[in-house]
């Protein structure tokens, strides 16, 4: 299990590391150690990679990291102003679901980021409204997509088809 925490001890801005928890053996171990504010972990399909936002450049970044720590950890989606907020990972592999405004001033709209393509990542906005969408997680056959909305009121949970056609 991969969570975000504050360790006083270590940090005096509440800021949040992510830490990933072995329950069977009742261990942990750090896995960020950059001073910024690091959270929302997920966990690749495979288990090999952990995507996570961090604000190390001033603004809500998303960043993967392999599980063993021997690599560094890689920007995947630079951002030029919004927060951006992973939320899950497609079950293939493909897509990371995040949520981030696509305007000033504007609540989170959710989008898809495909992670199986070389070079710049392009996102795909998947929904926006006026309203907060956000939560976004895909189904395991890949062709549903559940978020949450405060579209019709403080906040539904909303199912649509995530096919070319949906």
């Amino acid at each position: 299990m991969a969570v975000c925490r504050v360790d006083p001890a270590l940090n005096m801005n509440n800021r949040r590391d992510l830490w990933i928890f072995d329950v069977a053996r009742a261990t942990s171990r750090r896995f960020t150690f950059d001073p910024a504010d690091e959270c929302n972990p997920v966990w690749s399909p495979d288990g090999s990679r952990i995507a996570f936002f961090s604000d190390r450049r001033g603004v809500r970044e998303i960043y993967e990291k392999p599980v063993n720590g021997s690599g560094e950890d890689e920007l995947v989606l630079a951002s030029t102003g919004p927060a951006l907020n992973v939320e899950s990972w497609s079950p293939d592999g493909r897509f990371l679901v995040y949520n981030s405004p696509t305007r000033p001033r504007a609540e989170n709209d959710l989008f898809l980021l495909p992670m199986r393509s070389t070079g710049v990542r392009t996102p795909i906005l998947f929904l926006e409204s006026p309203a907060l969408e956000h939560m976004g997680a895909i189904a395991p056959n890949g062709r549903w997509i559940a978020y949450r909305s405060a579209l019709q009121g403080p906040g539904e949970i909303y199912v649509s088809d995530l096919s070319p056609q949906g």
